[in-house]
């Protein structure tokens, strides 16, 4: 009955505290867990990042080299237009929410050039871990290869694998394998209308090359080249062959201002105040003839509108855990107050036990002197039938010994039927035995042999590998080229035979003859100064660390890179100027 009571108070103490934390109901409509719209980007405070002029101007000499930049008459009529404008309402604020570094973006951004002196240069960036690059067409002139610079000073040389005259996209694939360069990662949907994004801004000659600028989605307009996307990150000409981002800087599009066949600029600031953009899928095509895909960010970039719905969600979460928490305290005191009347009530119960207790032990007492007087009775009632018990076990021991007796005959007949098995099983053991032991040796041999035939294959193997490798080398000592190296202050000639650019450590020059395979003998050159070799069937140049250095046609060589060379090539060795000449 008082355990009774006290839970009944624990229950009503436990409603109370609820009932006092419940918030009033005026003020459910703003809580976190109200169903009420989220503010949209509109609502935002004005944190905006305006265009800069600097964005929106195109630098006066823009006029690119051949016909890949003269303006076309086409028009970019947009076909069925898949339109959701979103407003002409001037600058888009800057995207909320956590933005990324966009530091760690710079490191997939490139710098694509098409010669060493008076070289037109473009943006790109990395679309895979293999080596490929996006850039656009714009000023680069069509060369057999080009010079990629990455955003740690790296420099590799590439060529144009792909290209595509509608759009004005190539890709090109470095030819050294140790660039390190990994894939931007692309958005896993598409940008829909009014969604925040940024624009990336090249600037050759600025301190920063690159550097971004916010804007929104304005339209998405469907063209012969495929999906377009407007919007108003403004951003200069220069800037064709950047990617365009979404808010969580993951790429969505790539930007095409120049390009063969097109409209020669697609960003008019004064007209429309917006800019267009290719969209991935077009580079997704591109890409597909070429075996690739684009690389997919392994997460999906949620909206501001997401974004809120998840911070009200967690909100409401922490809300309820902590309602939670006051109901397990409330909980916890109410178990603690009928603990206290479990104890009250089992003290009760043991002051009832120990009467119980005294009771029983009386009882136990007149039991007792009941149970000794019918002990008696029992004990001469149990001596009558202990002799009559002693007769009937003398009976039963004469007829359990003859019962042995027979058992153990039995045994010995048993036993001795073993035996009989026992030597059976071992003669057949034996037997096996043997068997086992002659067909082992028989497979032994056979191993034995068969491994002599693998032997045998794999010597041929190897004899053949080593004609087709001097067979290879051979035919590249036939192929390859003489080269000439040719001073007039003072009078140098020099010639090294093609097959010396062929062998596996290629034609060493320098001014020790004991270091050297070909002697120049000048005080600018090192005992080992540079390496001639052969990469397919490109010339390849590589400075060995001299003092003096080696430069081509007035660029320094990073000692240990081999760099391709050209006929006519300006040789530098310190002050020692030398010609390069390439024959056969």
């Amino acid at each position: 009955m008082n355990i009774l009571i006290v839970l009944i108070v624990a229950l009503v103490l436990l409603s109370t505290s609820i009932s006092a934390d419940e918030p009033p109901a005026e003020s459910t409509e703003n809580a976190p867990g109200s169903e009420e719209t989220p503010p949209g980007p509109a609502e935002e405070p004005a944190d905006r990042t305006e265009p800069t002029a600097e964005s929106t101007e195109s630098p006066t000499n823009e006029t690119p080299d051949g016909p890949a930049g003269e303006p076309d008459a086409t028009d970019d009529t947009p076909t069925e237009a898949n339109e959701s404008p979103a407003g002409d309402e001037g600058p888009t604020p800057e995207p909320t929410g956590t933005r990324p570094d966009f530091a760690a973006i710079q490191q997939y951004l490139v710098v694509v050039k098409d010669g060493l002196e008076n070289a037109s240069q473009s943006p790109g960036f990395s679309v895979s871990d293999q080596g490929h690059i996006v850039t656009v067409a714009g000023r680069l002139r069509d060369r057999a290869s080009y010079l990629v610079s990455t955003a740690t000073g790296q420099v590799f040389s590439a060529s144009k694998i792909q290209a595509d005259e509608q759009t004005g996209l190539w890709i090109l694939q470095l030819s050294d394998s140790g660039h390190g360069l990994a894939g931007l990662p692309f958005a896993r949907t598409a940008l829909q209308a009014a969604a925040p994004l940024y624009a990336v801004i090249f600037d050759p000659s600025g301190s920063d090359r690159f550097t971004s600028v916010a804007g929104a989605v304005t339209q998405l307009v469907n063209t012969d080249r495929g999906q377009m996307i407007r919007h108003n990150a403004l951003f200069n000409l220069a800037s064709a062959g950047t990617p365009l981002l979404n808010r969580c800087y993951q790429a969505v599009g790539v930007n095409v201002l120049e390009k063969r066949g097109l409209l020669r600029r697609e960003i008019d600031p004064i007209q429309e105040g917006s800019a267009q953009t290719l969209a991935a899928a077009s580079l997704t095509n591109l890409l597909a003839a070429l075996n690739l895909s684009l690389p997919v960010a392994a997460t999906e970039c949620l909206s501001l509108e997401e974004e809120t719905q998840q911070q009200l969600e967690q909100a409401r979460q922490e809300q309820a855990a902590a309602l939670q928490r006051e109901q397990e305290a409330a909980a916890q005191q109410a178990q603690a107050a009928a603990q206290a009347a479990q104890q009250k009530e089992e003290e009760l119960q043991r002051e009832k036990a120990a009467a119980e207790a005294r009771a029983r032990q009386a009882a136990a007492e007149k039991q007792q002197l009941e149970q000794e007087a019918q002990r008696q009775l029992e004990q001469t009632r149990q001596e009558q039938q202990a002799e009559l018990q002693h007769q009937q076990d003398e009976a039963q021991r004469r007829e359990a010994a003859l019962q042995q007796e027979k058992e153990v005959a039995e045994q010995q007949a048993a036993q001795r039927q073993r035996q009989m098995l026992l030597y059976s099983a071992v003669i057949g053991g034996l037997v096996l035995l043997g068997i086992i032991v002659l067909i082992r040796r028989k497979q032994k041999r056979l191993r034995t042999t068969e491994q002599e035939k693998q032997h045998i294959a794999g010597a041929l193997d190897q004899a053949q590998a080593e004609l087709s490798r001097a067979a290879e080398q051979d035919r590249l000592r036939s192929s390859a080229p003489d080269v000439f190296l040719e001073g007039k202050t003072p009078q140098i000639a020099l010639k090294i035979p093609g097959a010396a650019l062929a062998e596996h450590a290629g034609a060493v020059v320098g001014r020790s003859p004991a270091a050297s395979t070909f002697v120049i003998n000048h005080e600018q050159v090192s005992r080992q100064h540079f390496r001639l070799s052969l990469r397919g069937q490109q010339v390849m140049l590589e400075d060995l660390g001299s003092t003096n250095g080696t430069s081509i046609d007035g660029v320094a060589m990073e000692a240990g890179t081999p760099t391709p060379v050209n006929d006519g090539i300006r040789l530098g060795l310190g002050d020692l100027e030398l010609t390069l000449h390439l024959g056969r």
